[in-house]
């Protein structure tokens, strides 16, 4: 419950969404991309974390070397964008006023801060999250043309030490579904009996416990004492407690309704559940070389495939040795030690084999060794 978890990036995408997710490639712990099909162009999101301002300059650089392979070797008629946790501050240098703008919160940028204006310059990119005007609480936390806002959102609760930072941008989908807003009807007869009134009283218990977890969130968030911060670690334990133990129920729940489907013979119901319960698993579309370089291009991908094929057809046979005997005894090293006449009575035998098409009977015999253990062992 109370481990730390470090790195790892990825992206949460509305279930109405999901269908425009082109490729998903999980890179690194520190850098994972997506593809989404859009007008006029596709749009690529690099989500990104990277190394804080204490680390060495060495996992610096080997960041950004990858961040920028990533970038330089991506799809050229698309819209590419960076989003994450960059660790960096930007400042508000005069000589980089093009690409930071005037809004930032920092006087100066720190290493991290000037690395990433150093690789948005030499992109032609913008440092979006210091270009549009919003008070300093809003500016602690990344083209441009269709950008139309970002800020962060300090009341956004994803059980996280980070802020929420929301990017309006001006783009379109390839198709837009458009849902019919209508009034939930309610049947209140329902919370009359005693089991469905049961389960409207649990689940007011449930909302309660995380109302409790936020709450005790957002007044750590204002004072920063010691003591808050003891207690909303305390609702968070109660809270995950909460969700663990609901998940756990709707599973099993899940699972009964799918094997009293299948024993009933209802079919039609069993892949519906199957179906509603089957989780998007895109598929992966990078592949690396021998150098670990990363390929995402068609070309390149194909490229290196016909290399690993022409390697791996073409290699020389490992020399696996000292495997069983048959039922005749002969160890497969009398056939390979025995010399050109041996091997060429045997291709002489494989071949009338082949014109005859018929096997001999003691090629039909086999010795079958069952694994060996003692009692009460397995």
């Amino acid at each position: 419950m109370d481990r730390i978890h470090q790195l790892g990036v990825g992206f949460a995408v509305h279930k109405n969404f999901v269908r425009y997710v082109k490729e998903f490639n999980p890179i690194s712990e520190r850098i994972s991309t997506t593809r989404l099909d859009t007008n006029p162009m596709n749009l690529f999101i690099i989500n990104v974390h990277a190394p804080t301002e204490v680390k060495e300059d060495i996992e610096k650089d080997i960041f950004y070397e990858e961040l920028a392979k990533i970038f330089d070797e991506s799809l050229r008629n698309t819209i590419k964008v960076i989003i994450g946790d960059c660790n960096a501050k930007i400042g508000k240098e005069t000589m980089f006023i093009p690409k930071i703008g005037l809004q930032s919160t920092h006087e100066r940028s720190n290493n991290n801060g000037q690395r990433l204006i150093i690789f948005a310059s030499l992109r032609n990119m913008t440092i979006s999250s210091t270009i549009f005007p919003h008070k300093d609480i809003h500016k602690c936390t990344w083209f441009r043309s269709s950008i139309l806002n970002v800020r962060s959102y300090h009341g956004a609760d994803c059980d996280t030490d980070h802020f929420l930072v929301i990017a309006k941008c001006k783009i379109k989908l390839k198709k837009i579904c458009t849902n019919n807003n209508k009034m939930m009807k309610f049947d209140i007869t329902k919370l009359m009996r005693e089991e469905e009134n049961q389960k409207y009283i649990h689940e007011i218990e449930k909302e309660s416990e995380t109302n409790q977890r936020k709450e005790a969130r957002h007044e750590y968030i204002e004072y920063k004492t010691t003591h808050l911060k003891k207690a909303f670690e305390a609702e968070r334990r109660e809270c995950k407690k909460v969700v663990q133990r609901e998940k756990r129920k709707y599973l099993n729940e899940l699972l009964q309704s799918t094997e009293q489907n299948f024993t009933q013979g209802k079919v039609r119901h069993f892949f519906a559940v199957i179906k509603k319960s089957k989780q998007f698993n895109p598929m992966l579309k990078a592949i690396k070389d021998k150098n670990d370089r990363i390929f995402i291009e068609p070309q390149a991908k194909i490229s290196r495939w016909r290399e690993y094929f022409e390697e791996l057809l073409n290699g020389e046979m490992p020399e696996t040795n000292w495997k069983a005997p048959g039922q005749d005894g002969k160890l497969a090293e009398f056939i390979k030690l025995g010399g050109k006449r041996l091997h060429e009575a045997i291709h002489t035998l494989c071949k009338q084999i082949w014109y005859e098409e018929k096997l001999p009977d003691e090629w039909n015999k086999a010795i079958i060794i069952g694994p060996y253990h003692q009692h009460g062992h397995f």
